[in-house]
């Protein structure tokens, strides 16, 4: 129980970090595991996740799925 404790809290400070790094309004790269790397929009940032529009879908996205577009 102890090592996965450490695991959620690492994933959350990850999250936390590129949390900080993103504003509303910039492209992003989702990557996630059904449909690979897809490049959004964000649109809101809530505190555990992103609202980001790709494609005119809106999506729910948790922080570590998220890369800022360089």
């Amino acid at each position: 129980n102890r090592v996965i404790d450490e695991i959620k809290q690492r994933r959350t400070s990850l999250g936390q970090f590129v949390k900080y790094k993103l504003k509303p309004g910039e492209m992003v790269i989702v990557n996630g595991n059904k449909v690979g790397q897809e490049t959004g929009t964000i649109l809101k940032l809530n505190r555990t996740r992103a609202v980001v529009n790709i494609d005119g879908i809106k999506w729910n996205v948790p922080f570590n799925m998220i890369e800022k577009v360089q």
